[in-house]
């Protein structure tokens, strides 16, 4: 008889077709509703990770600061960190690396500029409403976020290959098309119903990042008073839209499903089977409101508060 062999058979190795570096970049907003951060991950971070083929990580920039409105302060004044939306989104989403930042003013981002990065565009006459430091900042911060990524990745074993732009607020009724990763010659966006391309959520390869992202110039004589996009995708980008990719924007915790970036007809028809989700989500839980976080000094407690309570997730978080 054949004896049984007493070895086991070494495996093979599993092997990283891409490596993926999603930044999600922008002010809190209704990340803290479930069906926002649960469609994130169900519908971009998932299939992206093609059950395991491909390595996802998820960069985080986040404003704090904002109106109540917004839910933007009270998301830290919670008693309970089971009822904390913020809370929830970290630990379904479970991001390599989480940057706060309290206000996205000239003066935060000045005070951790590192000497590579463009001054920031100052408030002055020419733009009495201050848009032109807005566009900036919202460039500034995506920007940061890209370079920290790829930072990380040379600093490991395998840099990235790919890297992905995406909001706290939008809210994803289908899965990202794979194929999205295959294009090399050109930044893949979603539907813009009055501009080629939009910065909400576009894919680029580490090529593009390097010959595209990294020569796109910030100066303050380039911003857009009005829409970032202007600046980003005026820069002699090959974008191209695709139909495809299925998102709009939900702005805050008591605001209203946005569609108006892509043509009404297909967002209207193609996200209503979310909007009840989005209509019903319980104030109480989501938002853990308790009080007394609209005194600056008292947000910045409960705020320090929460970053050494979130610890136990185990996620790298710092605040500016």
């Amino acid at each position: 008889s054949t004896p049984t062999p007493t070895w086991t058979p070494t495996p093979k190795l599993h092997t990283i077709n891409h490596k993926i570096a999603v930044c999600m970049v922008g002010t809190v907003r209704s990340l803290i509703l479930p069906t926002v951060f649960k469609s994130t991950k169900q519908y971009l971070l998932d299939p992206l990770s093609a059950n395991g083929a491909n390595q996802v990580d998820l960069f985080m920039y986040l404003t704090t600061s904002g109106s109540d409105s917004s839910g933007n302060r009270r998301i830290f004044c919670s008693e309970s960190l089971s009822q904390n939306g913020f809370y929830s989104a970290l630990k379904a989403l479970t991001p390599k690396y989480v940057q706060l930042v309290e206000a996205s003013t000239c003066d935060v981002y000045t005070r951790t500029k590192q000497p590579h990065e463009p001054l920031c565009c100052p408030h002055g006459p020419y733009d009495p409403e201050n848009k032109k430091e807005a566009s900036f900042l919202q460039i500034a911060w995506i920007n940061r976020c890209l370079q920290e990524a790829e930072k990380r990745g040379r600093e490991s074993d395998v840099p990235y290959t790919h890297f992905v732009r995406t909001r706290p607020d939008l809210a994803f009724w289908d899965s990202t098309p794979l194929d999205i990763l295959e294009n090399d010659s050109h930044v893949t966006t979603l539907l813009k119903c009055d501009a080629p391309a939009t910065d909400q959520l576009f894919f680029l390869s580490d090529h593009l990042k390097r010959e595209w992202w990294d020569k796109i110039s910030f100066a303050c004589r380039d911003i857009h008073p009005c829409c970032p996009e202007y600046a980003i995708f005026n820069a002699n980008a090959d974008a191209q839209q695709d139909s495809r990719l299925k998102t709009g924007i939900w702005r805050g915790v008591d605001g209203d499903f946005s569609c108006w970036r892509i043509p009404r007809t297909t967002c209207d028809s193609e996200a209503a089977a979310i909007m009840p989700d989005l209509r019903r989500e319980p104030q109480c839980q989501v938002c853990g409101l308790s009080g007394g976080c609209e005194r600056h000094d008292e947000f910045v407690r409960q705020l320090n508060l929460y970053l050494s309570e979130i610890g136990d997730l185990g996620i790298d978080t710092h605040i500016i």
